[in-house]
């Protein structure tokens, strides 16, 4: 950000008084701070101020002493303490100052002399893990300014900002791992902030440092200096980049490509184009219960079994391309006022959206042999007599559960019931998104398809973190849309009461509905929630879809070949290249329909939506969603929910170890378990300042596997009529579609 006349002639006069200082923190002469002026905030009261600054804070935590092991082999909880911290403080583009110090209260003592000397309403500090920092800070923060007046927390354990009142102005602390979205390291360097760069190596987490004992090193010294300057020159690079101050900074990694989506939106009315869309808190609710999330799944008669000559079939970037060529409700909802057959619904899908809920009686899949079914589970409204498929339904004596007519297409080719009905029908118009939303999609997916040649073609491999960022962008622009209008409020309980305990969680959830009106009324918002739904709908059809196109397409060679899906890819050892051109070719041409064609830089052409190859495995195996993995190119590569991916390394290259019972251990994935313990302050044995603390341990993995519910030798459970033997259903006392 420019400086102005008045502030150019302060660094001006200032001149050595502002030369760079690295010291304990008490040694500091915080006076130099009165220099860096008040402003006023944007759009706010004249008395609402901050100051131009960025301030960075760090901690470095360690145990008391050694780790011990008690029974089972399982380590024992032990308080941890901070050992060292340091402040950075940066202004008028020019670093203050690192101030270190080895106590939590400290920290807190230096945090108040800073508050004291910037004369503005506001004073903003950051931290690149908050949610971990603060844990170690909280009681003595609370000790010295009283319990937060504000709050945000994205999760449980996870704050994203808490604003403390003090006498002197208000202290606001935010998380810049969540406005980064990616590690300090990496960060640094796609912003390219140079000599400050994280000093990854410089500090040996293992060694035990205690308060009154613990005497840093050269290099431990540059490590906590080089975080936190890291830290402020990268705050200060992206504000820059971006023509943003330190108040207007977004929250998170996802609110940059948001801001330029209103930015956008508002040059096209777009908020009057959303009231005219979006219904009620009532009809909110229904399209939360519309919303399935992504297709993820494994073949339950080849789970366990290794298969040779894999290959991965994976869409480029299947969300944007949904938001790019399918016509999506763009209308208000309007309820139908009877009830509709679910084919007379799908004879009407292609100009109409409809919302309704979906009874079925006797409901099973049309072929027993097809290994992929879809009926989710969770989302049944009600449910008799499921026999399910890692959280899919193979069959039920009776669903009920709200769907699209996209959803619906995928049910109706792949089950066959005795009865149905949709009732509840709300019906809307469809068309293409707005041209100004679908061009912002587009241009971002150029900016990655360039990204992705340099890298790829040009080899510079430097970029990699600039097209994670990128790409972590395009899908951003799907996440914004599927945003719940209402969340839960996540409130951190700060002192133990009768029910609750200081550091506990819970949920408010008492006025969604009132939370809902702010959001409607919000002139930021104009992405509707239902686009975001009919987006994962479309691209979970498009999965069906592209199965196809492996070996002739039918129940008999799925059966076998239709390995697994992970949202936007699938895994088979027959795939048929005939099919799959003509797919691709169909995936171009509706591009080109909805007014796009290919990237096109040099003699290359990206195209979106189409099932590129991904990789090929030698051998290949899965034990569930989210449990597979193969050996690709001579390497062992997992993907388990729960384990890192260095942890292939455990499989010691034979994936006949990945079977249930496998254990994946922590000292050797990295993976740790945290627990949280909350303590009053107090001195430990060892001299410590201590309170509420994190213990990191290695944590143990143990592979489970999914239960089978119907194996090859379980098939003939199957009656002649479709109907099933496994469990035995009780007559309803009233017929549901009377």
């Amino acid at each position: 950000m420019k400086f102005s006349d008045i502030e150019e002639r302060t660094v001006n006069r200032l001149g050595s008084r502002l030369d760079y200082k690295y010291c304990y923190y008490i040694e500091f002469d915080f006076s130099i701070l009165n220099n860096i002026l008040a402003r006023k905030k944007h759009g706010a009261h004249s008395e609402d101020t901050y100051a131009e600054v960025y301030i960075g804070f760090d901690t470095e935590t360690s145990k008391a002493h050694e780790p011990v092991r008690g029974a089972f082999g399982r380590y024992v909880t032990q308080d941890n303490h901070i050992c060292m911290w340091t402040i950075a403080i940066r202004a008028f583009h020019k670093n203050i100052c690192t101030l270190r110090g080895a106590k939590p209260s400290e920290l807190v003592h230096c945090v108040r002399l800073i508050r004291e000397n910037i004369k503005a309403t506001n004073l903003f500090l950051f931290a690149h893990n908050l949610p971990y920092d603060i844990v170690f800070l909280r009681r003595f923060f609370y000790k010295e300014f009283g319990y937060p007046v504000k709050q945000l927390n994205i999760r449980n354990h996870y704050p994203m900002t808490i604003k403390f009142k003090t006498e002197h102005g208000f202290i606001i602390l935010r998380d810049s791992l969540i406005l980064a979205g990616m590690s300090l390291e990496k960060w640094s360097k796609i912003l390219e902030i140079g000599e400050h760069e994280k000093a990854v190596g410089f500090w040996n987490y293992d060694v035990i440092r205690n308060q009154q004992t613990f005497i840093p090193t050269k290099e431990e010294l540059i490590y906590v200096e080089y975080d936190v300057l890291a830290l402020v020159e990268c705050l200060n690079k992206l504000a820059d980049l971006l023509g943003d101050t330190v108040v207007s900074l977004p929250y998170t990694n996802t609110g940059i490509p948001r801001r330029d989506v209103r930015r956008e939106g508002r040059k096209h009315y777009a908020k009057q184009d959303f009231k005219k869309q979006v219904g009620d808190y009532k009809e909110f609710c229904i399209q939360e219960k519309l919303f399935h999330g992504g297709f993820v799944h494994s073949n339950r008669f080849k789970n366990g079994i290794i298969t040779n000559g894999v290959s991965c079939r994976d869409f480029k970037s299947s969300y944007p391309y949904s938001l790019l060529v399918c016509p999506m409700v763009t209308s208000a909802y309007a309820p139908l006022g009877r009830d509709l057959s679910i084919e007379d619904i799908l004879d009407k899908s292609d100009s109409k959206g409809f919302m309704f809920k979906f009874c079925a009686e006797n409901i099973r899949l049309i072929d027993r042999r097809y290994p992929m079914p879809a009926l989710q589970y969770s989302k049944c409204e009600l449910v008799l007599n499921p026999v399910k498929d890692n959280g899919r339904i193979l069959c039920a004596d009776y669903v009920e559960i709200w769907l699209n007519e996209i959803d619906a297409r995928i049910i109706y080719d792949l089950y066959d019931y005795d009865k149905s009905i949709c009732t509840q029908v709300s019906v809307a118009t469809k068309s293409l998104l707005p041209r100004w939303f679908r061009d912002i999609v587009f241009n971002t997916f150029k900016e990655k398809c360039e990204l992705e040649y340099k890298i790829k073609v040009e080899g510079q491999k430097e970029l990699k973190p600039a097209y994670a960022q990128c790409k972590s962008r395009l899908n951003s622009l799907y996440g914004m849309s599927v945003t719940k209008p209402v969340k839960e409020q996540i409130i951190e309980v700060y002192e133990d009461t009768d029910k609750r305990f200081s550091g506990e969680y819970y949920y408010d959830s008492d006025n969604k509905e009132k939370d809902y009106m702010k959001y409607y009324n919000n002139r930021q918002e104009m992405l509707p929630y239902v686009w975001g739904i009919y987006t994962t709908s479309y691209s979970m059809l498009r999965i069906f879809e592209l199965s196809k196109c492996i070996g002739d397409g039918t129940p008999n060679d799925l059966q076998y070949h239709y390995l697994y899906t992970d949202t936007d890819s699938i895994y088979s050892d027959k795939w048929n290249e005939e099919t799959l051109n003509a797919f691709n070719e169909k995936t171009k041409q509706d591009l080109i329909a909805a007014g796009y064609g290919p990237v096109t830089i040099e003699d290359r052409e990206f195209w979106l939506g189409i099932a590129e190859f991904d990789g090929y495995y030698d051998q290949f195996i899965a034990q569930g969603s989210k449990r597979y993995a193969g050996i690709k190119e001579g390497e062992v590569v997992i993907t388990v929910a729960g384990v890192p991916k260095c942890g292939s390394k455990c499989l010691k290259g034979d994936l006949n170890n990945f079977k249930e019972g496998f254990v994946f251990p922590g000292v050797e994935t990295g993976k740790k378990m945290l627990t949280y313990i909350y303590k009053d302050i107090y001195i430990d044995d060892f001299g410590n300042e201590c309170a509420d603390s994190i213990d990191m341990n290695p944590c143990d993995y143990r592979l489970s596997v999914v239960e089978n519910p119907l194996t090859m030798d379980q098939l003939i459970l199957f009656n002649d009529d479709g109907t099933i033997s496994i469990n035995e259903f009780e007559e309803p006392e009233y017929d549901w579609f009377e």
